[in-house]
Order: C-alpha cells, then structure tokens, then sequence
C-alpha cells in the first residue's frame, strides 16, 4: 500500500486537496471488497492526519453500525458494533448528509463516553447511501485536534464515500445473488422432477439430480449442450417452434405451455424412469441427436 504521508501535525486547511485526492485513490485502486475499505481508512486517516477513521454498515431495525473497517492510533479496531443514539453518528444517519462538528465535539455530546475516552476534539461523517437514497452505512473521521471547515476537504470527503456506498451496493448484490443461487440449488437438489435450465440458445446450463437419472446422463456431461440432442426429432421440432411463437408473440400474450408428451431419449435397453446410473455410465451411450 503506497501512500502520500501527510505529517500528523500539518493542518487540514494547508493540504493541496490534489494531492490528498491522488494519495487515497493511490492507495484503495486495486482494491475490492472489505480490502477496499480498510485500505480506505488507513489512507484516510494518513493523508488527512486524523486520528481515527471508519466504514460501517447501518442496520436500521435496531439502528446500530457495524465496522466493515475501523483504523485507530495506527491500529485496527475488531468488531466493532454500536448503537447510533445519542452519537454524532446517528446525525449523519437521521439527515443524510455530511455532517462536521469541526471542533468541542464532546461540548455537544457530552454523554458520548467512548468520545471522550479518544480525546475527540472534532468528527466529520458522510453518509453511504442506496441508489434509492436508502442509507447503507457512513464513513467519519475524529482527531484530537480541530478539522476545519474546508470545502476542498469536504468534496474529497464526499468522493471517497460515494465509492464505498457502490461498493457496499456490490457486495450486497453479492450476497443477494449467492443466496438464491444457494435457495435455488437447494429446490433442485431435493426435486423429484427432472428440471433443466436452459440459456436463449436452449443449451442446458444447469440440471438437478432427478434430470441426471431421469436421462441416465451426469449433470456436467449435459451442461453446454443443446437440449433438442436429447429430445425426439418430433418433440424437437415442437420446441423449435414453440420458440419461434414465443419471440413473435406480443409480450402481453399468455405464452404457450411446453410439450406435454415430451420424453426424454435414454439408452433404448433402460426402463423410464431408469434406476441411476453406475458412475461409469455416460450419456455417450443414449441415441443423441446430432
């Protein structure tokens, strides 16, 4: 990680904002994921000279921030969670905006006790938003010393956070993906109907274990090939068509249903549905269309 150091006592309003902006882009671009937001705010917190800086993920039920990355004295907060209330956090999360206590910040929380264990003199957040405009999280900075008021300092502040909120947008839809790929397989999986799934082309991409038994056929011999090898000429030219309907159909028309006398082409000497086949059995041996 390479970084433009800024000297821990040089005041905010004396750094050139390009170059605080070329360092902390420097330091995050070949970064992804949860690497990208500690080495966000490590570099944060190195070129603006601030004591403290974080990324979190807001959870609105119970509104509490959970850290994706905390750096603190030159070293990592684990696990850190916290509820908002009562905190100059909740501020940025309730108004949406940034929001810049440039100094006495424990004047104005007076109760914010793990403020006044840090030392805080002065806090700048910046909330983490949806495309939506829901809030997904914040980034903030403290110091024990006066951050202040520098618009230059405020639109890098703003840059920074708009890059992790798509971040966090894209882990996010990450996670949403794994977990229906995860519902998905475990629906296939447990099925007792041969189900395929098929691209635009109609080669299959992903079949379920009663598919392999059902066409005596192991599952990555299918994948990638053309779902019509393993149909009737008849039943296949029943497909074809269906498809050629459904692409000139207009889109507010019930679509056809599938061929309902379909059977699958297995090895002629197997019974349907056939028992599963021995691990050296292969689809090679079922009369495939060419």
């Amino acid at each position: 990680m390479s970084t433009e150091h800024t000297d821990a006592t040089q005041p905010l309003h004396a750094l050139e904002a390009d170059a605080v902006l070329r360092a902390i882009l420097q330091g995050t671009a070949t970064e992804t994921g949860h690497d990208f937001f500690a080495a966000l705010v490590r570099n944060l917190a190195d070129v603006l000279g601030t004591h403290g800086a974080w990324v979190t993920e807001y959870f609105p039920e119970s509104r509490r921030l959970r850290a994706l990355a905390f750096w603190m004295d030159g070293q990592w907060v684990k696990d850190y969670e916290v509820d908002i209330a009562g905190t100059p956090c909740e501020r940025v999360i309730d108004t949406a905006t940034l929001v810049h206590f440039p100094d006495r910040v424990l004047e104005i929380y007076p109760q914010e006790e793990e403020l006044r264990q840090a030392g805080a003199v002065s806090y700048m957040g910046v909330p983490l938003k949806d495309q939506d405009g829901g809030i997904l999280g914040h980034m903030a900075v403290i110091d024990r010393r006066p951050i202040p008021e520098e618009p230059r300092i405020h639109a890098i502040f703003q840059i920074f956070a708009a890059r992790a909120a798509a971040e966090l947008r894209r882990l996010r839809a990450e996670a949403e993906v794994r977990e229906r790929e995860e519902t998905v397989g475990r629906l296939l999986g447990s099925a007792m109907d041969a189900i395929i799934e098929l691209d635009d082309q109609l080669r299959i991409t992903r079949v379920n274990p009663a598919t392999e038994r059902v066409f005596r056929c192991g599952g990555s011999r299918m994948v990638g090939q053309d779902f019509r090898r393993f149909m009737s000429d008849e039943d296949a030219r029943r497909v074809t068509d269906l498809i050629t309907e459904l692409d000139t159909r207009p889109k507010d028309n019930a679509p056809s249903g599938f061929p309902a006398a379909s059977r699958p082409v297995v090895p002629k000497a197997a019974p349907f549905p056939p028992k599963p086949p021995s691990p050296a059995s292969s689809c090679t041996a079922a009369p495939l269309r060419p």
